[in-house]
């Protein structure tokens, strides 16, 4: 999981401006192992429907996947994205604290090509 920094306002899938620090820390892990590809898991809390809580994940694996091709120089087919929607979340959904903590993304660092299990 990125730093809290990382965390996206309630209901926006734009990174915020601290993120780039985050990321630029991603972007290292990569420069140092080249063999690997990246999987970007997006997440919400479960406010509001199934259905645009899935598509906000989406977008919130979109926008961190976009930053690392388009300003971190990362290979955009190294890259690959899932989205969960509220299915996992780390916290507690009943307060804000918590829901703060599962508007989030995921980075993990896979073998190349790997095959992505389902969760």
């Amino acid at each position: 999981m990125l730093p809290s920094s990382v965390l996206f306002e309630r209901g926006d899938s734009n990174l915020k401006a601290e993120a780039t620090e985050a990321l630029s820390i991603v972007q290292d892990i990569y420069n140092k192992s080249k063999n690997k590809d990246i999987l970007i898991e997006g997440h919400t809390y479960n406010l509001g429907s199934p259905e645009y809580n899935l598509e906000l994940s989406m977008k919130r694996a979109r926008s961190v996947s976009d930053y690392l091709a388009h300003k971190m120089g990362i290979p955009a087919n190294r890259i690959r994205i899932m989205y969960y929607g509220e299915r996992f979340p780390i916290a507690s959904n009943s307060t804000e604290e918590g829901r703060a903590r599962n508007r989030r993304v995921s980075v993990r660092f896979l073998p190349r090509k790997a095959k992505i299990a389902q969760k």
